[in-house]
């Protein structure tokens, strides 16, 4: 997956880059992992809770597992697109997920996020439009205000 740079056109597409998502990995407390350093090698073959294939944060999972030649042991037992429902996996103990956000997320009590941009970098959040079709006034005017509170909300 190749993220287009900042403001740009692709085809008939225009990307806007709004911000950037962090990318942590939340575990039990008590789990190995919990301290120490946070590796691919360490998590190759843990049960993984992840986003469904062809998000976003799956595809990258993926792409850093492949490229540490450690594809195979990419061990996912739990999909699902709700962040409650996967760390409640973790909290149950029966996996360890990566969740993509703008800050840490509040976790279940027993369950430690760790940050993991070095694992998996930061996942850029696009405005996507076409091109050759300007909006009407309505359109530019939600698309103004959206733009504006998302980036207010990033930070």
């Amino acid at each position: 997956e190749v993220d287009p740079p900042g403001a740009s056109a692709v085809g008939t597409l225009r990307y806007e880059r709004l911000y950037d998502r962090r990318v942590f990995v939340a575990l039990r407390a008590d789990h190995p992992l919990a301290a120490g350093r946070l590796t691919l090698r360490a998590l190759a073959g843990v049960p993984f809770a992840t986003e469904p294939i062809g998000s976003r944060l799956r595809t990258r999972l993926e792409q850093s597992f492949e490229a540490a030649r450690l594809a195979e042991r990419l061990r996912v037992v739990l999909e699902s697109s709700s962040e409650r429902v996967l760390l409640g996996a973790v909290a149950r103990g029966e996996t360890v997920t990566a969740i993509s956000c703008r800050r840490s997320p509040r976790a279940p009590d027993g369950v430690r996020v760790r940050a993991a941009g070095h694992l998996f970098g930061r996942l850029p959040v696009y405005l996507v439009s076409r091109l050759g079709h300007p909006p009407d006034r309505v359109a530019s005017a939600f698309e103004a205000i959206l733009v504006r509170c998302l980036r207010v909300e990033s930070g």
